[in-house]
């Protein structure tokens, strides 16, 4: 709120919108055009519609349809403009398009508000090289922009005159209304208050700090006793009091109830001016001597309503019975939309600190994840080895795999799918991998190790927490694979173009306490590929479609590229992959293991 004049701000000349209604304009134009069977419209001073154009004809629609076209004759009503403004006259001239306009400037208090457009006619009929340059100018179809123009008519001498003199009649005109800018200043100056709490709504983000401004403020500028403002819990479907000025808050606490019950509230709620002059038999919420002394308590009241839904109450108390002002109410409808924008603006502001927040942890959380994966594939004699993990949320998901030194001639290798997505499974598929590493180092056969793990799990996990896995042993040496399949994709061996899936385990690890595993030794020989995967890759499937990838079409990749190398093979399964969902993102979180066997003497 102002302290002194100095301090007021200075107004920049006012839109034509701003002093005139345009309905006005509209009205006058449209009935000019009727007279006179001539087009007409009214543009800004920088050429821009104030108006519908009337009786637009189809060659200038041909052209304005283009964004090109409509820039040029935004550009030449411009330049009309200034020519207008300058002279202070009607002024004749030609179109980028070779059309005959006259423009006429409106003038009030010695600046150039707009300019009347009439014409958008030819002195005669346009040639056709004339057609031609403007088609090809403005990238339109020759055919379509010359039958346009066939339908143009010309101007005569007595339409020119005709039109000069009108187009005067109505310039005079509309610069007389438009003397009623001075007697809005009445109104710019009341409305300079609100200016003044949404810079104070501006410099307060947080919600509660909104919500005091907007109390005391409205307290002050409708000249009440004081103001209350109530939002919505949407969960509990109740309203409660968030901030009041010079009211009991204990006796607001009282009118706080289900919404369902208070016909009062509804109707507020349902974005009505609720005006209350004389409330009786109920508590005075003002915090005042004079609220001690009367009976009688009268209420304004306005439901705050964002995008057609109603996210609570504002109040403003009297204690007295009063009859509220036109300018009250509309100021207090102005104070409402204000107060909404801003509620709405400081609801964004908390949640993007909470998102902020939330971001940083989920990266410490990728941070810390990204450390549990092999940062590298091990390089051993005898083998090619590729890998890759891919998060579908956050860079943190419930896939894993993990390469485990045992000695020089054996490396654990384990790939595993944590149910679930996010943090939950992140942190669960951290339990894993600790459980699994736990028993590695003691235990040599894969199926000891995994019943092991799912006992930890079972009794360290919720029962809807569950975990595929597959473990092997390679013997590096001797070419060997033992392994045990706990409830995960069997992974594919492709030798001489056929395939194995290795299947043999068990159940899921953590769903039975007491559930027992089998394991299996496999020989593998040079040209052997060994494929481990997860879910993800198979069951992946592109947002608009409910085609999964599947594990035929991975299977005739891998058989049709098994002669590629580790890393080739890899990337040929993430290129078909990326192809089959259309470069959409992930569903699911994406990880796969190749190992490859080379010949002896590699």
């Amino acid at each position: 709120m102002p302290e002194d004049k100095e301090n007021e701000p200075e107004y920049s000349t006012p839109k034509l919108s701003d002093i005139v209604d345009i309905s006005i304009l509209q009205d006058i134009q449209d009935w000019f055009a009727r007279f006179t069977g001539i087009s007409g419209a009214i543009r800004d001073p920088d050429g821009f519609f104030i108006t519908q154009p009337s009786m637009k004809n189809a060659f200038c629609s041909t052209i304005i349809e283009d964004e090109y076209g409509s820039e040029c004759c935004r550009i030449s009503n411009q330049k009309a403009a200034k020519i207008a403004a300058e002279t202070e006259k009607p002024t004749k001239y030609v179109c980028h398009a070779g059309l005959t306009q006259f423009t006429a400037p409106i003038i009030v208090e010695g600046e150039t508000l707009g300019l009347v457009v009439v014409g958008d006619r030819p002195v005669e009929a346009l040639s056709e090289s004339k057609i031609q340059e403007i088609a090809e100018r403005i990238h339109l179809d020759k055919a379509t922009l010359q039958k346009a123009a066939s339908e143009l008519r010309t101007w005569s001498e007595d339409e020119m005159h005709d039109a000069i003199q009108f187009l005067y009649s109505i310039a005079n005109t509309i610069a007389r209304i438009g003397y009623q800018g001075s007697q809005l200043q009445k109104r710019v100056n009341e409305l300079y208050s609100l200016r003044m709490i949404s810079g104070m709504l501006i410099s307060s983000p947080g919600l509660q700090e909104v919500l005091d401004v907007i109390a005391e403020s409205a307290t002050r500028l409708l000249n009440v006793k004081g103001c209350a403002i109530n939002l919505i819990d949407e969960e509990e479907n109740k309203l409660y009091v968030k901030a009041f000025y010079n009211v009991e808050g204990s006796c607001l606490e009282e009118r706080v109830a289900f919404l369902a019950n208070r016909a009062f509230i509804q109707q507020v709620m349902s974005g009505d001016v609720v005006i209350a002059e004389d409330i009786t038999n109920i508590p005075c919420p003002l915090r005042s001597s004079e609220a001690e002394k009367r009976e009688r308590c009268s209420i304004l009241s306005v439901g705050l309503i964002s995008r057609d839904k109603a996210i609570g109450t504002i109040h403003a108390y009297i204690c007295e019975s009063h009859e509220f002002t036109e300018e009250q109410i509309a100021l207090f409808l102005a104070i409402a939309n204000q107060a909404v924008i801003a509620i709405e603006g400081a609801k964004l502001y908390e949640e993007s600190l909470e998102k902020h927040r939330l971001e940083q942890e989920l990266s410490l959380a990728s941070e810390v994840q990204y450390q549990l994966l092999p940062h590298e594939c091990p390089d051993i004699k005898g083998f090619e080895i590729a890998a890759d993990c891919i998060f579908c949320r956050y860079g943190i998901g419930g896939d894993f795999y993990d390469f485990i030194p045992i000695s020089e001639r054996h490396l654990g290798i384990t790939i595993a799918d944590v149910v679930g997505k996010g943090v939950p499974s992140a942190i669960l598929m951290a339990e894993a991998r600790a459980a699994l590493r736990a028993q590695v180092e003691n235990i040599h056969h894969p199926d000891e190790i995994i019943e092991r793990v799912n006992r930890t799990l079972y009794r360290d996990t919720r029962p809807t927490e569950f975990v595929t896995m597959f473990y092997c042993r390679l013997d590096i040496n001797q070419k060997t694979l033992a392994y045990t399949n706990a409830g995960h994709n069997p992974p594919v061996l492709v030798r001489d173009g056929k395939l194995t899936l290795l299947r043999e385990g068990g159940t899921i690890l953590g769903f039975i306490e007491e559930a027992e595993y089998e394991e299996e030794r496999i020989q593998l020989i040079p040209g052997d590929l060994l494929f481990l995967y997860t879910d993800g890759i198979t069951e992946v499937k592109p947002i608009d479609g409910e085609e999964q990838f599947g594990e035929e079409r991975l299977h005739r990749i891998l058989q049709e590229n098994a002669w590629m190398d580790a890393d080739a093979i890899k990337e040929k399964v993430l290129h078909e992959i990326h192809t089959f969902v259309g470069g959409e993102p992930l569903n699911d979180d994406l990880t796969m293991i190749v190992v490859k066997v080379l010949s002896k003497d590699r």
